[in-house]
């Protein structure tokens, strides 16, 4: 079986953490880059982070590149009450050796998305959209050659669509523009998980 190619867009975080382990991990799936966006941690952290769970699976040979330090249209909030101050917070694990890729992330899931067949490449955002907006916005050429979105998106729960998160859910999901493109949805739910085709 062909491994899938896909690309982990990406601010870790502790969870992040996790999924970048089990994917670098898989003979199924073909990681060609990971890209980091400001989300959980500012993009300093994000991008530190994802070296070093590459560094901590054993693949420093996978690129990791800097994406958007900001959301598009609001400051940046960030939840070091989730994952501490540094993002990884517990163990304490040594800074990365492996170097961060000069191309921003916004430029490599373009040129990334041109240059492999069309339809061969998944988008597993896991963290804020920015990166993911951002490159459709100024190439909106890619969105028909993406195969597919899978994305983690907010808790289904009542304290995610109560008065404190009103916009968590519907903020989540992917809207683009006379686009058949696929989204999977992993809603980040420790009792309800689903799997969401549209």
């Amino acid at each position: 079986m062909t491994p899938r190619k896909i690309i982990i867009d990406t601010d870790p975080g502790q969870d992040d953490a996790v999924a970048i382990l089990l994917a670098l991990a898989s003979p199924e799936i073909d990681v060609l880059g990971i890209t980091a966006v400001a989300g959980n941690v500012p993009l300093p952290l994000t991008e530190k982070n994802a070296r070093i769970v590459c560094e901590l699976a054993g693949r420093p040979d996978v690129r990791v590149f800097a994406g958007c330090d900001a959301p598009l249209a609001r400051p940046l909030v960030t939840a070091e009450h989730v994952h501490g101050k540094t993002g990884l917070d517990g163990p304490q694990m040594a800074d990365p050796t492996m170097p961060l890729q000069d191309q921003h992330a916004v430029d490599f899931i373009i040129q990334t998305l041109r240059e492999e067949p069309s339809g061969t490449v998944t988008l597993v955002p896991v963290g804020p959209l920015t990166n993911i907006a951002t490159a459709f916005q100024r190439a909106p050429d890619i969105i028909a050659r993406v195969r597919e979105i899978v994305l983690m998106g907010a808790p289904i729960s009542r304290w995610a669509t109560s008065r404190r998160r009103p916009n968590s859910t519907s903020m989540s999901i992917p809207k683009p523009p006379r686009s058949s493109l696929p989204p999977v949805c992993l809603w980040l739910s420790c009792r309800w998980m689903s799997r969401i085709r549209r």
